[in-house]
């Protein structure tokens, strides 16, 4: 009797270990099945993040720390680049900013670009000057980056795309709100002039009709 007992509870045992080792080779292959998207810096992440909210099996993780600017003149670190090892996507703002993605395509050939200033087209270019790309700022080019990268990760993660789309729509819902306060705001300011020390808040400036003196 104790010997049928003593069987009974090791069969129980391997059992519940059988079912938890299924379950953890199950969680693996849903970890790994993960779309994982890295962006170059804050601003993308913000958009990324919006884009993606509540959308199970998609990871998005900042390249550059949050606190850092402008990323134009940025140098990659070893750091930086171990966050592409099991990536699936890198989202750019574009137009050269990035000035190290060939190094980061060169090193991860299956991790696929989005440029998200792919749709930008009025560009500040002053003569003999490449293009200041730091379009973001205005809120108009803003909502181009925004569709940009819904669209493309529609197209990649197609099982999402309606998730993708839902919201979008919401994040620029919110945006076109902002654009009416700017706009409702600045029709009591009488002298629209501005001295500015960094090119960075032309588009801003251009986008809220103010003249800008650099």
């Amino acid at each position: 009797k104790k010997r049928n007992t003593i069987i009974t509870v090791a069969n129980i045992l391997l059992i519940i270990i059988l079912i938890i080792i299924g379950n953890l080779n199950r969680n693996q292959k849903n970890e790994d099945n993960n779309i994982k998207i890295v962006t170059s810096f804050y601003p993308m992440y913000i958009m990324t993040l919006n884009i993606t909210n509540g959308i199970d099996g998609v990871e998005v993780a900042n390249m550059a720390d949050n606190y850092v600017g402008c990323i134009h003149d940025y140098t990659l670190t070893t750091s930086d680049l171990k966050k592409f090892e099991n990536a699936d996507i890198f989202i750019e703002n574009g137009y050269g900013i990035e000035n190290f993605s060939q190094k980061i395509i060169d090193s991860y050939p299956n991790v696929q670009i989005i440029d998200s200033g792919n749709k930008i087209t009025d560009v500040i270019q002053e003569e003999g000057e490449e293009v200041n790309a730091h379009f973001w700022t205005s809120i108009d080019n803003y909502i181009l980056q925004v569709n940009e990268i819904k669209d493309r990760l529609k197209e990649i993660d197609k099982n999402n795309a309606n998730k993708y789309e839902e919201n979008a729509s919401n994040y620029i819902s919110k945006l076109e709100n902002l654009k009416q306060k700017y706009h409702s705001e600045l029709k009591q300011v009488k002298e629209k002039k501005v001295v500015s020390l960094n090119e960075a808040f032309s588009y801003l400036f251009k986008f809220a009709g103010i003249e800008e003196e650099l």
